[in-house]
Formats: structure tokens, sequence, C-alpha cells
């Protein structure tokens, strides 16, 4: 189904979504090319492994007859010539034009409980969940402030970039009743805080900052929903963000949680 409410000729322009070899940067990429009446002017994937990303190059090949196609790139989020080569790539894409949104997908899930946490565990866990989304967001603010200044006639009338750090309501301090899963729930928290900083400093540059939940808040009466249905309420919310919503925690269809 085609959902023609969302535009893509402002903040949807020219998307990067780190880690899509599955899960949600997967459906994300997939709704983007073709759930969407008029696709990103650009899309940019990446994955850590080129050899095992076939779902990911089927939906240029089988799925997708649009003019837009996914650019997939090879990254190692915690490789810092890796994070180089991304750039380059998609800076030498856009020409000038600049990147609207990156999305910081890429994460590990290692939920040690107190009696098998390890160093090894903890440190992992952070390099991934919160290190590397601090320095790719560094990476690409020169790319995303391109975008901000653009000449108006030359995209959109008043333009922002986002940058859309996809955290854990189990980061939330305040929901958590339960304790346990130490590297996750602490890199979690430890990103939303990332994202709290970013906002500050990238504010003057026009880039807009969130971290998103990218499920509902399961509950008693409601699991957690499938990313096949919340990727689309998720690229709806991006599509609507402003100023407003910077240096905030959301789920994936905008609701505010707290921190």
């Amino acid at each position: 189904m085609v959902d023609s409410d969302i535009k893509t000729d402002g903040i949807l322009y020219s998307v990067l979504i780190i880690g899509c070899n599955r899960g949600l940067g997967l459906e994300l990429v997939r709704f983007l090319l073709i759930g969407l009446k008029k696709p990103p002017q650009y899309l940019f994937a990446t994955c850590r492994d080129l050899d095992t990303c076939s779902a990911l190059k089927a939906y240029n090949v089988f799925w997708n007859s649009r003019k837009t196609k996914v650019k997939i790139l090879q990254l190692e989020v915690n490789n810092d010539d890796d994070i180089a080569n991304v750039v380059s790539a998609v800076e030498q894409d856009l020409d000038g034009v600049g990147l609207s949104v990156l999305i910081n997908n890429a994460e590990t899930h290692t939920r040690k409980d107190l009696d098998t946490v390890s160093w090894v565990d903890m440190k992992k866990t952070f390099e991934t969940n919160t290190i590397s989304p601090i320095m790719i967001a560094r990476a690409f603010r020169s790319i995303l402030s391109s975008f901000v200044l653009l000449d108006s006639n030359k995209v959109v009338s008043k333009s922002y970039a986002a940058i859309v750090n996809i955290s854990s309501v189990l980061g939330s301090i305040s929901n958590n009743k339960e304790g346990g899963m130490y590297p996750y729930r602490t890199s979690k928290t430890a990103l939303n805080m990332a994202t709290k900083c970013l906002s500050a400093d990238l504010k003057d540059n026009g880039i807009i900052v969130i971290s998103l939940h990218p499920r509902n808040i399961p509950n008693k009466l409601e699991g957690p929903l499938p990313y096949s249905f919340t990727a689309s309420h998720i690229i709806k919310f991006i599509s609507t963000l402003d100023m407003t919503h910077t240096g905030g925690f959301y789920t994936y269809n905008g609701t505010l949680i707290q921190f």
C-alpha cells in the first residue's frame, strides 16, 4: 500500500540508514522504496558484510521499478576507515546536495544479567550502541549541514536535517522496573544522553537529533509490534520533524517517552 501523505521533497529528500542487513533497517528501506508515492531522491543503506545482504540487494533487482535505487555501502560501524569511506561515497553521490536524514540503526543486543555480564560484554556493546552513533554523527555533520544551507529554490523552502538514533525503551531510566540486561540497557541510556548532547551541539546548524524506540511500549494487552508495521509510522514521524522535537525520546509513532 502506497502512503501518499508522506512528502519526500523536504526532510526525506536524501536518506542514509546505518545497519540494513535485516530487521528494522531492511523494513525502513523497503518502505522508502515501495511504500511511498514518491521515494527519496537519494537513498543509502549500509551493512557490515556486502556478501550477506541479499535481501537488501533484491529490493533494487526485483521489487523496486522506480527511478530511486538504494545504494548499498559496506560499513563496520566501529571502524574509522569504514566510516570515512562511507562519508566519501555519500558525499560524492550527493554532489553538494547534502544529506537530509541519518538513521543510526546498527546495534548489538547483548542482554546479560548481573551474574553473567563481563567487561567484554560492556565494552563491545557500548562501542556499537553508544560510541559509534556519536562518531558517525560527527563524521556526517558537514554533509547534513550542507542540506540545511541549500538555497530554498533548489529543494525546499525551509529545511532541517535530522539524525535519528535508534534507541530502546529499555534504556529509559524512568521505565526500568525490572533491572538486568546491563550491556543493552546502559548502552541505550548512554545513547539517549548522546542524543541530548548532539541536539544542543547541532541545533545552530539546523540539525534535529532525536532518540527513537522503534516499536510500541508493550503492556498486558499488547505485545511488541513488528517492524513491518512500525517502519511506515517511523518514516511518517520523521517527515514531520522540526526543531520542537530535537533532543527528545519517542516511540515509533512520535509518542514522547521519559528518559
